[in-house]
Parts: C-alpha cells; structure tokens; sequence
C-alpha cells in the first residue's frame, strides 16, 4: 500500500485531472441564488445616476456660504427621492432635500436639517460646508463599465440586489451537476424508509449529510442508496452512475480491511486512481478515482471525516466542473485558545472549533464537541475547523493557526 499524501498534494491531483463540464443557462437574477455565474456581469449604468442627498436637510452652494457665513438663504422648492426639482438654484438661494433626492443645479452640499435654523421659508447655517458635504456622488456605488458578479463566483443575496440595482434582470449561470451520492454497509438503515434498525445496525447518516452539502452548493443529488459490504454489487452500482451522473460519491468501505470493497471495485470497473490515503485526521482513507473519465470520490465511513472531506476535496472539484476554477479554501490565522501537542510530519489535523472573544476583545478559537470522527455532533454549532499543519508537532496556547470557514 502506497504511503499516505499530504493533502496540498491531493487537492493538486484533482484541480489537474479535470476540467470544466457544465454548460450555461440563462435564468432571471431572482432565480439565480446559490449559482455559479457563467459570464462577468458589467454595470451599464452609474449607481446613483445621479448626485443625490444622503440625509434629510437643506442644500446651498459651499462657495457662496463660505463667503457669506452669516447669510439667511431663501428656501425655493423641494426635492424628494423620486421627485427632482428641475430649476437650478442660484447663490444665496436653498432647496429642503430628502434622503436620495437629486442634487439640483447650483447645489454641492447639505446640512442636515436638526443642526439647521429654520425661520419660515428661510434657513441659517450653523458651520461652513465643504462641497460633497453628507451628498452621494454619482458613480459612488457603481461606474459605467465597472463588475456587478464575477464569472465562477457563488451568487449571494449581496450580489442579487447589487445586479437589481444596475438594471440586470437575467444573468447566465452554470447548469446544475448531477451527483450520485451511495452509502456502503451491511449495518446502515435508511432513515426515510419504513425499515427498522435491528441490533448492531446504525441509521445512515452519510448519505443526507452529502446530499445537503451537495444542494447547498447548487447541484443536484441522485439518490444512489445504500449498498450492501459486496465488492461485485458496489462495482454494479459505480457503472450504473456513470450513465447518468457527472460525479459519484460513496462513503463507507474506503479502508484496506476485509469489508472495505471501493477500490477492488473500482478496479474491476477499471477506473483510474488518482491518490488513496490522504496524511489528514480524520479522513485518511479518502481516494479518488477517474472512472469513464468522471470523478468518484471514496470517502471513510465516519461521519466528521466525510464532512472534513467534502469540504477539502469533493467540493472544491464541483467548482472546478462547473466554472473551470477549483475553489480555493477560505482561511483565515487566528489565534488557538487551547494547548495541544500532536505527532509531527504524520499528518495535518483539522480541529471543529468555535471562534470567541476573550476579555480583551481578541478572537480565539476554541475546541468545539467531544472528539473522535464518529461524533457528528460536534459539526452542529461549530464555526468552522482548525487546520494543525503536517509539519507541527506542538501547538502552544496563542498560536496563530489556519481557520477554514464552513
């Protein structure tokens, strides 16, 4: 058995071995959440359009006050969002001007109206303004010609309204992967099904948990079962997704014991390995295979380490078959507030944590749920993992460590 891989270079064996698949779809922006854009979507319009006031107030020319401070200014019409005054104003003159108002002609700030002197239809002012004093410039939000969504990105609520707000109704987005998402064991019951557990089985829960990380990313999940511990049923149900998926994943039987069938089966298959054995805790048994020139993914048995997993290896890949990008991890250094020591250059660790403040306002990270990759409660509630890199052996309390966001 080859030794185990560091999990840097597994991820590069995958972002080599494939290469986009999905072809685009054009969808209106409402539909388009949760989508990995296809195309750069460029703004064909400033946002605001136009000046506009960004409080409620009253709008002069900043030269005229600054030369005349003690001026009473005529207040000469109203300009309210959606209703612009259309006359300029000229020195000496004010207009009352309501949040997202246009700025009229002649007009390059505004007081806010509480520090305001209003004396029936005319206004003092307080202090000097300087020119764009609480006004919204034109193009502040967006120029002509600047990116509203970037081709590969996962479109996000922000992203829906910022296209809303430049006018985009539609947007061309990656059509759905179809996953095939099996379980392995003679032990796991389906949960959804009429079935009851008998002694020493267990209720799967591999099989939703990937499905759900599946959909979140915006693919669709073909419902694969559960396989029996059967070397030639497992290699029957690899080749039946192949006919109508682009990627399978199994879970369970992923080991070199006697009831670990994935790779025997996958070689009857005649797939192609691309790595087995990653140096990760949990997920070490983890392999990868090409199949009909399509990706299979073997994940362990255990519940965090399929988890784990997902996240380093199998989404990252989607992204990848659908957008041509493989997603990098979003990490961030933060501070442990724990001590733990571990064998160095054996394998990279990832810890569920949870990030807190201490006394003095600085985030840390903190162990999260009981330990042991069969404890899948420890993922509920956790922020997200903390990565003790391959080559550390001890981990002193303040270390500043890898932080991968779920």
């Amino acid at each position: 058995m080859a030794p185990a891989i560091r999990y840097e270079q597994a991820r590069a064996l995958l972002d080599d071995a494939f290469a986009q698949v999905a072809t685009s779809d054009i969808v209106p922006i409402r539909d388009a959440l949760g989508r990995i854009a296809a195309e750069d979507v460029k703004s064909t319009i400033m946002l605001p359009e136009t000046n506009n006031a960004a409080v409620d107030g009253y709008g002069v020319s900043s030269a005229f006050l600054a030369a005349n401070p003690d001026h009473l200014f005529k207040v000469v019409g109203v300009a309210k969002a959606g209703h612009p005054l259309k006359e300029a104003i000229e020195d000496g003159q004010a207009v009352r001007l309501f949040t997202g108002a246009i700025i009229p002609k002649g007009v390059d700030c505004v007081m806010m109206q509480e520090f305001c002197a209003v004396d029936g239809t005319n206004v003092r002012f307080p202090s000097l303004m300087s020119s764009g004093k609480n006004s919204r410039p034109a193009g502040e939000n967006l120029a002509i010609g600047e990116r509203v969504i970037t081709k590969g990105c996962v479109i996000g609520p922000a992203d829906i309204g910022q296209a809303a707000a430049a006018g985009i109704s539609s947007i061309a987005v990656f059509k759905p992967l179809r996953i095939c998402v099996i379980s392995t064991g003679d032990e796991l019951v389906d949960v959804a099904s009429s079935k009851k557990k008998t002694t020493g089985q267990i209720y799967d829960s591999n099989r939703p948990m990937i499905a759900a990380l599946i959909e979140q990313a915006g693919h669709q999940v073909i419902d694969g079962g559960i396989i029996e511990d059967n070397k030639d049923a497992l290699a029957d149900a690899y080749r039946r997704a192949t006919q109508e998926c682009d990627v399978i994943i199994s879970s369970g039987g992923a080991s070199g014991g006697d009831e670990d069938h994935s790779q025997a089966a996958l070689a009857d298959c005649g797939a192609k390995s691309l790595f087995w054995r990653v140096a990760i805790k949990p997920g070490r048994p983890v392999a990868a295979s090409i199949l009909d020139g399509k990706p299979v993914f073997c994940l362990p048995g255990n519940p965090v380490a399929v988890y784990v997993c997902t996240h380093l290896f199998v989404l990252p890949t989607l992204h990848k078959l659908a957008s041509g990008t493989f997603k990098p991890l979003t990490s961030l250094k933060i501070k442990a507030g724990f001590a733990v020591k571990k064998s160095p250059n054996e394998r990279a660790e990832f810890m569920r944590v949870k990030l807190t403040l201490t006394n003095d306002g600085e985030t840390v990270m903190l162990p999260h749920g009981r330990k042991g990759a069969g404890v899948l409660s420890s993922l509920t509630g956790a922020d997200g993992l903390a990565e003790l890199p391959y080559e550390l052996g001890e981990v002193p309390e303040g270390q500043k460590l890898p932080f991968i966001m779920l």
